[in-house]
């Protein structure tokens, strides 16, 4: 059991030697930025996979630079979608409804799907955001 020891402090010894972290990343390195953009060959077009209750987790939103994301953790509003049936829409944000509109009104040049428990529309393809949202019900 010692010579473990000895052995993986000597290990420890040597990657602080060299510079490297044991606890965290090297953050030295720049962040990535690039972005791969969703592939909807993965999701559904099934309107009756809506059906339900969808709440916004993230969006990427491009424009000059790279992309940015903003997250439901990280934003100051809640957004929740309710599809009561294929073909309708309803928008609740921060918990109040803020429109009903038809499904295919909302998703007027869209590209979009449903993946298992995630919903995802696009309209980076016209300079627009990506925006994921999580089943709920």
């Amino acid at each position: 059991m010692t010579s473990v020891r000895l052995l993986l402090f000597g290990f420890a010894l040597a990657l602080l030697a060299s510079g490297c972290s044991l606890t965290a990343p090297d953050d030295r390195n720049e962040p990535r930025t690039e972005y791969t953009p969703l592939d909807f060959s993965r999701f559904t077009t099934d309107t009756t996979a809506l059906v339900g209750r969808w709440e916004w987790r993230q969006r990427t939103v491009f424009g000059p630079g790279t992309p940015h994301r903003i997250t439901a953790d990280t934003s100051d509003r809640s957004e929740t979608l309710v599809f009561p049936s294929p073909d309708t829409m309803r928008v609740y944000r921060n918990d109040t409804l803020d429109q009903t509109v038809a499904r295919a009104n909302f998703l007027d040049r869209a590209q979009w799907g449903v993946r298992a428990d995630t919903f995802a529309t696009s309209t980076a393809y016209i300079d627009g955001p990506e925006t994921i949202y999580v089943r709920i019900d």
